[in-house]
């Protein structure tokens, strides 16, 4: 299980850093990603936005690739 989670992590923080965004502190199974710290963006709130939606798309495709090579989704 770790290693499942590991590796969405690193699709997690891949994006959030994609976007300029900051990875503030781990939650568990979740991050809190700050858009506006320490780098003040005028456009933040659409680049968190932006995170977001690539993140999921990540995410949903970790998740085919794990039924596919696993038979299950995570």
């Amino acid at each position: 299980m770790h290693r499942l989670i590991a590796r969405a992590f690193e699709f997690i923080l891949a994006e959030v850093h994609r976007y300029e965004g900051t990875v503030n502190q781990s939650l568990g199974d979740g991050i809190m990603a700050l858009f506006a710290a320490p780098i003040a963006h005028e456009d933040h709130a659409a680049r968190a936005v932006r995170a977001a939606v690539a993140i999921s798309v990540a995410l949903a495709r970790y998740g085919r690739e794990l039924e596919r090579d696993r038979g299950r989704r995570p």
